[in-house]
């Protein structure tokens, strides 16, 4: 808030306007809540953030593990994907190392191994995750971080308390009873009143708000919500303040959308029929890019940013913007949505259906052709 002013008084200008990415929404909401008040604050562009809470950390805080086979299978081709494009989440998965992990999975699935894996593997952790969830939270430092307390999602919070802290009047929550009472803080003036707050950024502190949000790639698949449209990282509902979405790999119904078209929000639904946007908080300042990675930043969205920081109530209808828009990889460029141009990505759209006969023998033909290729570079590099 002090070097704001410091801006403002280098630059003689009444106002400034902020962008927040990731972690910093939620900093930037409890600036707002805090200091909004001033006036000082032009225009506010969300972009990717979690400050509506996000998915995997609440249910992973909370404890709440959940394994599907055919997503473990699609999430290690994500793995391999993404690290093929260069912007993926930090794991790189060799390629005749990936082939023999994605074809082992097949062969599981196809045959129906891999969800009785799956399920001893639940039972298992229904029994360790007391010790095992708060250990690995707390191991990696997110548990005891009060930024990461701000994506847990109310109906998650008592029960992500109890486990990464234990019971009331445990010794953790002795130990921890400062961060407690800081994240607690927090929720009770900014998450349990959040769309009043928001409302009176906008309404009450004249705070133009935008929201820049992406999807197309999965979440983790084993906690709760790995089968929500998400950037690999944030589902959308969370990143948008509240978009309606269909399950990844699927398409909202034709009930739903007439009702929305014939209440003329027709525009507002995604040209592949996966997401309305006329549910967010800010409906006609929420721009959407499908098929990018959380952490990618295409140049489109950046400019579009500058355009809405820049200006004087940007809004989707003036903004040269379209509402959706598409990455398409193979040339890497993004382009305004169409019928045409909205598929999902190979390893997202393959098709799920029951295992057939056919199924799997060709699955496990792809699993013996990995096998050989994996000995047949072994074997030329050891000769090599």
């Amino acid at each position: 808030h002090d070097y704001i002013k410091l801006v403002l008084k280098a630059t003689n200008k009444k106002q400034v306007s902020l962008a927040a990415r990731c972690l910093g929404g939620s900093l930037l909401t409890a600036y707002l809540e805090k200091y909004g008040s001033e006036g000082l604050i032009k225009n506010v562009m969300y972009c990717d953030v979690l400050s509506d809470g996000c998915t995997v950390i609440s249910k992973g805080f909370s404890g709440q593990i959940d394994f599907d086979s055919k997503s473990i299978q699609r999430y290690v081709e994500q793995l391999s994907f993404c690290d093929e494009i260069d912007f993926g989440i930090g794991i790189s998965i060799p390629v005749i190392a990936d082939e023999i992990v994605t074809s082992t999975l097949d062969l599981l699935t196809q045959v129906g191994v891999a969800d009785t894996i799956y399920d001893d593997v639940e039972k298992l952790y229904d029994r360790l995750y007391e010790a095992l969830i708060p250990a690995l939270f707390h191991s990696v430092g997110y548990a005891s971080q009060p930024i990461y307390w701000t994506f847990v999602e109310e109906e998650d919070y008592d029960q992500a308390l109890n486990v990464m802290f234990g019971e009331e009047g445990s010794e953790a929550r002795t130990y921890f009873a400062g961060l407690i009472d800081k994240i607690t803080a927090y929720r009770e003036k900014i998450i349990k009143s959040r769309e009043t707050l928001y409302n009176t950024f906008t309404e009450d502190y004249d705070i133009h708000i935008g929201v820049i949000a992406k999807y197309g790639l999965l979440n983790a698949p084993i906690v709760e919500g790995y089968n929500e449209l998400s950037d690999a990282l944030a589902s959308l509902k969370d990143t948008t303040f509240g978009a309606t979405c269909a399950d990844v790999g699927s398409t909202l119904s034709e009930e739903y959308i007439s009702s929305r078209v014939a209440l003329g929000f027709g525009d507002y639904i995604s040209p592949d029929k996966q997401v309305d946007t006329s549910t967010c908080l800010f409906p006609d300042t929420t721009w959407i890019i499908k098929n990018v990675h959380h952490d990618d930043f295409d140049p489109s969205g950046k400019a579009l940013a500058e355009k809405f920081l820049s200006g004087t109530g940007v809004t989707v209808e003036n903004s040269g913007y379209a509402r959706f828009r598409v990455n398409d990889y193979s040339t890497n460029t993004v382009s305004d949505m169409t019928e045409d141009n909205c598929g999902d990505i190979d390893f997202i759209s393959r098709p799920t259906a029951e295992p057939t006969l056919v199924t799997k023998l060709m699955s496990l033909f792809r699993w013996i052709a990995s096998l050989l290729k994996l000995f047949t570079n072994l074997i030329l590099g050891y000769t090599a």
